[in-house]
Formats: C-alpha cells, sequence, structure tokens
C-alpha cells in the first residue's frame, strides 16, 4: 500500500536509478508505464494519520462515520452480501468508523472532496513529467461509492476517470491509461467511455477461457488475482 507518492521504493533504487531507466528504456523506443492505486493508500500513510487525529484538511480526505452503518453495506464486489463490517473500520483515536472497500489497512480516499482530486493529479503530472507513459490504474470500479447496492461502478465513479484522464492527456497526450476492473468485459469496457475515459482495461475472462482450455476438467478458481487450480 502506498505510505508515499513521490518516492520510489529503496528495495528498487533511487530517484536517480528510475530517471536512468525511463532515459535507457525511452532510447530504444521502450514506453514504461506505472501501476497507481487512486482508490486506496496505507493506513500508514502521513494522510491517514494526521485524518485520524482530526486535522485540516487531512480529516476530510477519507470516508468517516460515526455509528457503524446499518443499512445494508457489504463487500462491494458482492451486492448480494450485508456484512458492514467487511468495509467500515473502526478507529479508536478518532472513535469513529472508516470505509475501506478492501480492509482496514487500506482505507479508501474521499474522490468527491475537490482537494483529494487535486492532490490525485498533481502527482499523476508529478510521475508523467520524470517521463513516465501512463498508469496501470488499481480497482477503478469502486472510486466512489453512493451507500449499499451502489459501492461499484457508479455513475460518479466513472465521471471521475473520465476527468481523471482528461487531465492526464492534458499533460501527456499519447500516455496510455490502463484499468483494473476485475467485472465481466460488458463493465471493464464501459470505463472506455465512448473515448472519454481509459485506454484499455483486462479481460480477465478471457483469461480464465485459456486456463480452463489447459487444465481440461480441473476448473478455476479466481479471487483478486490469485489463481487456484
Amino acid at each position: 500500500d502506498f505510505t508515499e507518492f513521490y518516492q520510489v521504493e529503496a528495495d528498487y533504487g533511487s530517484m536517480a536509478q528510475f530517471e536512468q531507466l525511463i532515459q535507457a528504456a525511452s532510447s530504444k523506443n521502450i514506453k514504461v508505464i506505472l501501476d497507481l492505486v487512486i482508490n486506496h493508500i496505507s493506513d500508514q500513510h502521513d494522510w491517514f494519520q494526521r485524518s485520524a487525529k482530526g486535522e485540516a484538511p487531512y480529516r476530510d480526505y477519507f470516508i468517516w462515520r460515526t455509528e457503524l452503518p446499518t443499512d445494508g453495506w457489504g463487500p462491494a464486489w458482492d451486492s448480494t452480501k450485508t456484512d458492514p463490517k467487511a468495509v467500515w473500520h473502526y478507529h479508536p483515536q478518532r472513535k469513529q468508523y472508516y470505509y475501506g472497500a478492501f480492509g482496514p489497512s487500506q482505507p479508501d480516499l474521499d474522490l468527491t472532496q475537490s482537494a483529494v482530486v487535486a492532490e490525485m493529479k498533481k502527482m499523476a503530472k508529478f510521475w508523467l513529467d520524470k517521463g513516465v507513459a501512463g498508469f496501470r490504474l488499481d480497482a477503478v470500479r469502486y472510486a466512489i461509492e453512493n451507500g449499499p447496492g451502489q459501492q461499484a461502478d457508479t455513475a460518479q465513479t466513472q465521471a471521475y476517470w473520465q476527468d481523471f484522464s482528461s487531465f492526464v492527456r492534458s499533460v501527456q497526450p499519447n500516455a496510455l491509461l490502463v484499468g483494473e476492473a476485475w467485472a465481466d468485459l460488458p463493465v471493464a469496457a464501459s470505463y472506455y467511455g465512448d473515448g472519454k475515459g481509459l485506454d484499455a482495461g483486462f479481460d480477465f475472462e478471457f483469461g480464465y477461457q485459456v486456463l480452463a482450455l489447459l487444465q481440461g476438467d480441473a476448473g478455476v478458481k479466481a479471487e483478486f488475482g490469485t489463481m487456484q487450480q
């Protein structure tokens, strides 16, 4: 999970080495895109730590509730299940619940807040200016939730990615944006938005079909990228 948006993970080297990589790849006509997680960040990120303390402006960077919702919230990827504790997590310091679709260590950013939207654009521009050719965008289906049964693929989520895409292209017209939308192809394809949204998406269903053919009667089980035979 992201704890810092503007540094290179030390295990991978330094910023200077990253810049050298971009230059060397470019000299061979190779483009480099980065994995970018905008939906959520680490609970160890400075923004969340300060939000938990109620510090402005970070107190509104995440989605907080005083009481645990009882009106039907559940796993964001399965609207048939009701389990508010799957996505709402209590924070003892702030004495409130925060929304984290993927667990307590990954609080969702509130992408309805203009300050947060601006921060994401600022961060994207930072890496585009480094010479990055685009982004693989994580968990695009869950950017903005509107309540029980409306935690994925909302109209606001589609609009968010169209706005983000427009901004990225204003910085780098040829940038490539690939969405990770773990859903049936028609849903994943909807993020293209008639050319106003993302450029491409992963066709997970095709991968399943290939695996099924290779495995014969073994069957395929997939949960968020983990394949089991």
